[in-house]
């Protein structure tokens, strides 16, 4: 009860970075599933590019 300037500061922090971790996992997950989607559908037309893009896999 001492720092309810820094308590506040620390909540703030804490919700902006669980807030900014949410939108950063709908984010990708939207993505990942698109591309997913798209290799899926048009698989024949992209192996040779995604295998170019990703040798290592």
């Amino acid at each position: 009860m001492n720092h309810p300037v820094r308590t506040v500061s620390s909540v703030k922090m804490n919700s902006y970075s669980l807030y900014f971790i949410l939108q950063f996992t709908s984010i990708s997950s939207i993505c990942h599933a698109f591309f997913f989607r798209t290799t899926k559908l048009q698989k024949n037309s992209f192996s040779s590019l995604d295998n170019r893009a990703r040798p290592a896999a």
